[in-house]
């Protein structure tokens, strides 16, 4: 295990550095740059790529945030040139007296995409709201789940943006509200500041929490405290009912990498149903959905994927995540994997939008 991981470090290390030497020599070539200004170019690079990126690794929590945002925004900028580059060359590769053209769209393009990435990323969480019949549900007022998740909580969220998360959450009339996963970023040291929020949630019957990855990886203490002190319980392993009308069920998220021992977990949690009662499951990710759906689930909430989130990852969310985004069914039982509430590594978003997901569970109309 441990050369594996050598070995990825090593590779991570690589592609660093091999994208952004490239992004240097495809700034030099379009602008064919003398010698001397290729070595400023080089220089202001360099000098730009220590700035995003030194003080975010030598400082777990930097004194000015400003660091810390420039790192965010510089990886959403390398991400979207590498790519917008690639095509630029492959295109004046094939069509060589096009060539000069290509690299002016390709500049524009990506101008255009970091400019409307910056202003979507910055907009509030919009509501998204999900209608599930569930056969087991013989209640006649509908169950109002609202979901967050990944909010990834930290240097590049402020308490302001939470409150006014709350704000819109605390307008949709929830029974409950769930939070799937990744709540902090990292283990921070002021956890405590998003305490008051959290305690201006308004929903009837309480608010409920799984673990995500980044509480596995980086912020468990933090998690736990933030958790504790602002009346969030947490589902580890474990289910419970809700006013007598749903069984909600939570797993940890600490088998990320060992589907075995995952679904030894999901079988246990799932054998204190008792069958009658729909059975909501909260899941990180969305890897446990076709065991879940096998065995009695009703509905799986989950987060984790972003839907991309970035340019051009969300092209290819789709091969890289099974469930990527959006509701789906499968054996009579359904799952939503939502865009999450906030963004990871970069506060930018291009085609999905951040979101806070209203599940209305209600009778299914018989047939």
């Amino acid at each position: 295990m441990i050369y594996l991981i050598v070995a990825l470090v090593i590779a991570a290390v690589l592609l660093f550095l091999g994208v952004h030497i490239y992004i240097i020599r495809s700034l030099s070539a379009d602008f064919n740059l003398t010698h001397k200004n290729k070595k400023t170019i080089y220089f202001s690079f360099l000098s730009l790529t220590a700035l995003a990126y030194l003080p975010n690794l030598l400082f777990k929590n930097p004194a000015i945030n400003v660091f810390l945002y420039f790192c965010a925004f510089w990886v959403g900028v390398v991400i979207t040139a590498v790519f917008i580059f690639m095509i630029k060359d492959l295109l004046g590769f094939i069509f060589r007296s096009k060539k000069k053209l290509f690299v002016r769209i390709s500049y524009a393009v990506i101008l255009f995409i970091l400019v409307f990435s910056i202003i979507k990323g910055a907009r509030l969480p919009v509501v998204t709201e999900v209608n599930i019949p569930v056969s087991k549900y013989v209640f006649q007022k509908d169950f109002v789940i609202v979901q967050l998740s990944d909010l990834h909580l930290g240097p590049l969220m402020s308490v302001r943006w939470l409150e006014d998360v709350v704000k819109k959450v605390n307008l949709l009339d929830a029974d409950i509200v769930v939070i799937t996963g990744d709540l902090l970023d990292r283990s921070i040291n002021d956890y405590g500041k998003y305490t008051p929020a959290f305690k201006n949630i308004k929903s009837r019957y309480g608010i409920y929490a799984v673990t995500g990855n980044h509480e596995t990886e980086s912020s468990g203490g933090s998690f736990s405290k933030l958790a504790r002190e602002a009346g969030i319980r947490v589902l580890s392993n474990e289910l419970i009912i809700i006013d007598k009308r749903i069984e909600l069920a939570g797993v940890e998220c600490t088998d990320y990498f060992n589907s075995k021992n995952s679904a030894i977990k999901l079988k246990k949690v799932f054998e204190k149903s008792g069958k009658i009662l729909p059975l909501i499951f909260l899941s990180h990710t969305t890897d446990l959905f076709d065991g879940a759906a096998a065995i009695g689930a009703d509905l799986q909430l989950s987060g984790h994927t972003h839907a991309g989130q970035i340019f051009p990852l969300e092209f290819f969310k789709g091969l890289i995540f099974d469930y990527s985004y959006g509701l789906y069914q499968k054996n009579g039982a359904y799952l939503y994997v939502t865009s999450g509430t906030g963004s990871y590594g970069t506060p930018m978003r291009f085609m999905s939008s951040p979101e806070i997901v209203k599940i209305v569970i209600g009778q299914k109309a018989s047939d």
